[in-house]
């Protein structure tokens, strides 16, 4: 399933006798863009998702008492996603924004998903302003089963944490950022170590020991949707290095800068081709030289020791907003080297 648009639909299940419930929606094998009415919901398997966007959606029970059907204000589970027992989905470059499951409900569980026992997977993924006050809460919940989340964004949402781990489950969390909650980011009992900073990552900001950030992303225009990176959001270059993901949300290339960017949308910087490398050997110095890119807004210098740039092996030296650039005091034996690379920045 790719390239799909589920806007504004509800959850509404065939009605249950006394109270017993089963997921709402149905399960979705299309790959064409379209809309459907209430959430996506799978029961086994470990379907694909791939550039889509759960837009303004909700999800709240009926049930049949005494032959009417009535809204079930009790409780309620996955806005956007419900996966049951085994379901297993890998969800990538996908946007979940104005996901709701604030209808009256005392007990709400996953704004984003609720997963039942199941191992599902998030990769490159930007979660925004997804709603689930009652109790438990949690924009993802997870009920058993395992969590992996790699380089998502999960941030500004009425919640009582981004992820709730309970019943045991257990999660690989990494290169992630968590900002805006209104409760807590880790709820239940999370793996050791995530939410405590404790190093930094490539960039040279504060971490946790999973690389995930604790910052505001900077959207470039999130009021008004657009959950693009704004120029000086620490989420560029700081997705995993070994990802293998090759395209984002928009299909623009991934990386575009020295390592791919957190969340569903690449900034989308440009490699300088007219870069000029002069060595000043009576000062120890490498001076670095390029042409103007229009529209840019400034360079970011790279710096690495294999012969060809290699993202992985690469770090962050310097920012300018001029065309010029002075690696001070390299000091190289006759067996070493150092590849430079310069980013036109959006």
């Amino acid at each position: 399933m790719e390239r799909c648009i589920r806007r504004v639909g509800t959850g509404l299940p065939a009605a249950c006798l006394k109270r017993t419930w089963r997921a709402a929606g149905v399960r979705i094998s299309v790959t064409t863009e379209t809309e459907w009415e209430g959430q996506s919901s799978f029961f086994s398997g470990a379907d694909t998702v791939s550039h889509f966007k759960f837009d303004g959606n909700t999800s709240y029970l009926v049930w049949d008492e005494e032959g009417t059907e009535e809204w079930n204000t009790l409780s309620t589970f996955g806005a956007a996603l419900y996966c049951y027992a085994e379901a297993s989905p890998y969800i990538v470059n996908s946007v979940f924004a104005g996901n709701d499951l604030n209808r009256g409900i005392q007990y709400g569980t996953g704004s984003v998903l609720y997963s039942a026992g199941g191992s599902p997977s998030f990769e490159f993924c930007t979660m925004y302003d997804n709603s689930a006050s009652g109790h438990p809460g949690g924009v993802i919940f997870m009920d058993g089963g395992s969590l992996t989340m790699t380089s998502c964004i999960v941030s500004h949402s009425t919640a009582s944490c981004a992820i709730y781990f309970d019943l045991g489950a257990t999660g690989d969390i990494e290169y992630c950022d968590f900002f805006g909650l209104s409760g807590q980011n880790f709820r239940g009992v999370p793996p050791v170590g995530l939410g405590t900073i404790s190093t930094t990552n490539v960039n040279g900001d504060t971490c946790d020991q999973y690389f995930n950030l604790y910052v505001d992303p900077e959207y470039a225009d999130a009021a008004n949707g657009d959950l693009h990176l704004g120029g000086t959001s620490a989420c560029v270059n700081a997705a995993d290095p070994a990802s293998m993901i090759a395209r984002d949300f928009d299909g623009t290339a991934r990386p575009s800068g020295a390592f791919s960017d957190i969340g569903a949308y690449e900034r989308g910087a440009l490699v300088v081709d007219d870069l000029v490398i002069y060595h000043d050997t009576a000062n120890n110095d490498i001076l670095l030289n390029w042409g103007a890119v229009p529209g840019a807004s400034g360079y970011e210098i790279y710096a690495g020791d294999t012969q060809e740039y290699e993202p992985g092996n690469s770090v962050l030296i310097g920012t300018t907003a001029a065309t010029t650039f002075t690696d001070d005091d390299v000091l190289l034996t006759a067996t070493e080297q150092r590849t430079y690379v310069v980013f036109a920045l959006p």
